[in-house]
C-alpha cells in the first residue's frame, strides 16, 4: 500500500475517532464503551449470530447455523472494527487476541465458546493496523497523528508494573496495561519474524528508502536494506528471509526480493510483472504471486524457485488473501471473488473502490488442485471481502478480516 493511499485511509480514521471524541466531550461521564456483559466475569457474547438454519450433524458446511447446538463453522468474533490478531495457546485452550480500531482495547476469545473477554482499555484512539508477536504479549501499531505516521509498540503488563515514561490511558481492575514507546515516524511498512523475536520496517529517506530490524520494543535497530525505491511491501515469510515487493500499481512492472537477515544478501525472485503482489510459502521453495495484465484482470500463480516453473490457480485475487500452511508448505489457502468486477487492479482493491465477494479456497501447489472449503456468502448470510488471514496453531481455524466493516472471522477447517 502506498504512503499517499495510507494517508488517506488513516486521514478517514482520525476524523471518524475525532466526531467520536466530540461525542464523548460533550457528555457528563468519563467516555466508556457499552457492551452487553451477561456474566459476572466480564464476558460478552463471541460475536453476532450467523442466520439461522438446523444445526444436526453439520452435514453440509455451507450450511448457516442459528438454533442452540455446536458451534457455527464461521461465526463472526466481533463487529467492531479490528486493526489486528492473532492467536495464542492458554490453559483454557486456544484464544484469538484482537486490538480494536476505534479504541485501541484488547480483548480475548476462546475458540471452544462463544465468549470474549476485555483484557486491557487502555486506550490509542484511531489505530489503522496492527501486528502482534506470536506470544500475544506485544502489539506494534500504526495510527496517523498531525499528518504524521506514528507507530506505538506496547507490551500487555500487570497494572503495577511500569516498563515505560510514555504510556496511554491507564486499566483499571484486573485489566492488564499497554505500555511502551514509539519507533520513528513515517514507517511506510511492517513486518514481525515468525518467532515473535524481531521486527523489520521500512523508512523514506532523500535517496529512496532503507529497512530496519530491531527487538519488537525497538531497541537493537540496524539498517540492513538500502534501495532507491521509496515504496515496499515486507512480508518476514520464514525464520531468515523477508520478502520485499516493490509496492504495486496497475500498468507497471514490478519486482520481488528475498532478504537475509543474517548477511543482508538481497536475491531478486520475481521481475518485470505487472501489479505485482507476492508471498513465500513458510518452507521458502514457492512464491504465490499475482499479476494484472493489459484487460485489467488478476492472475494468481505460483513459481517454484528450484526450477523456475510456473502454475496458474485458475484463481484472480491477491496474495494479501492468502495464507501458506506451515503444516502442509504445499498448501496455501485464498479467497477469491466469484466474480471479479471491472477495476483497475490492484488499485481498486486498494482504495476500497472495488470489493470483493469472496468463497474460500484450499490450492495445492504441487497439482493445481482447488477445492472450495467455505462459500462465505452463503455461509455467514452477508458478503465478506477476506483480507488478513491467518491460522491458529494446529491450523484447524482460519481467522480474516472482512475488509467491508473490519470485522474479525473464524473459520473452522473440516477434514
Amino acid at each position: 500500500m502506498s504512503k499517499k493511499t495510507l494517508y488517506i485511509i488513516l486521514g478517514s480514521i482520525i476524523i471518524i475517532a475525532l466526531l467520536v471524541g466530540v461525542y464523548f466531550l460533550t457528555r457528563d461521564t468519563i467516555p466508556t464503551i457499552e457492551r452487553e456483559i451477561p456474566t459476572s466475569d466480564g464476558s460478552q457474547p463471541f460475536g453476532s449470530e450467523i442466520n439461522p438454519s438446523d444445526t444436526s450433524g453439520r452435514d453440509d458446511p455451507f450450511e448457516p447455523i442459528t438454533d442452540d447446538g455446536p458451534l457455527p463453522l464461521l461465526r463472526q468474533i466481533t463487529n467492531e472494527p479490528v486493526a489486528g490478531a492473532t492467536t495464542i495457546t492458554t490453559a483454557a485452550g486456544d484464544t484469538v487476541r484482537y486490538i480494536e480500531r476505534a479504541t485501541g482495547h484488547v480483548f480475548d476469545g476462546n475458540l471452544s465458546d462463544i465468549l470474549v473477554k476485555r483484557i486491557s482499555n487502555t486506550t490509542i484512539a484511531g489505530i489503522h493496523d496492527a501486528i502482534w508477536t506470536t506470544d500475544g504479549t506485544r502489539v506494534v501499531a500504526r495510527f496517523l497523528s498531525d499528518d504524521t505516521i506514528q507507530t506505538f509498540t506496547g507490551a500487555l503488563i500487570d497494572a503495577d508494573i511500569d516498563l515505560a515514561s510514555e504510556e496511554f490511558t491507564t486499566t483499571s481492575g484486573n485489566e492488564k496495561e499497554l505500555q511502551g514507546s514509539f519507533l520513528p515516524n513515517n514507517i511506510t511498512s511492517i513486518t514481525s519474524s515468525l518467532d515473535g523475536s524481531k521486527i523489520f520496517y521500512i523508512l523514506s529517506s532523500a535517496s529512496g528508502a532503507f529497512g530496519v530490524i530491531a527487538n519488537p520494543n525497538g531497541s537493537s535497530k540496524k539498517t540492513i536494506f538500502t534501495s532507491p525505491l521509496s515504496e515496499w511491501q515486507v512480508n518476514w515469510d520464514t525464520d531468515n528471509f523477508i520478502t520485499l515487493t516493490s509496492n504495486p500499481t496497475n500498468g507497471v512492472s514490478g519486482i520481488a526480493y528475498t532478504l537475509d537477515t543474517r548477511n543482508s544478501k538481497l536475491t531478486r525472485i520475481l521481475t518485470d510483472i505487472r501489479g505485482v503482489t507476492s508471498s513465500m510459502s513458510t518452507d521458502g521453495k514457492r512464491i504465490l504471486y499475482s499479476e494484472s495484465n493489459r484487460s485489467n484482470e488478476l492472475s494468481l500463480k505460483v513459481r517454484l524457485r528450484s526450477d523456475g516453473s510456473i502454475l496458474s490457480t485458475g484463481l484472480q485475487t491477491l496474495p494479501e488473501k492468502c495464507v501458506w500452511s506451515e503444516l502442509q508448505s504445499e498448501i496455501v489457502y485464498c479467497a477469491a471473488p466469484s466474480i471479479l468486477d471491472p477495476g483497475t487492479y490492484p488499485d481498486s482493491w486498494y482504495l476500497g473502490l472495488v470489493s470483493f465477494d469472496d468463497v474460500i479456497w484450499r490450492i495445492d501447489t504441487t497439482n493445481g488442485s482447488t477445492d472450495i472449503i467455505s462459500d462465505l456468502e452463503r455461509q455467514a448470510g452477508e458478503k465478506i471481502d477476506a483480507t488478513n488471514l491467518f491460522f491458529n496453531e494446529s491450523e484447524s481455524h482460519i481467522f480474516f478480516l472482512n475488509k467491508k466493516d473490519s470485522s474479525l472471522w473464524s473459520l473452522e477447517l473440516v477434514s
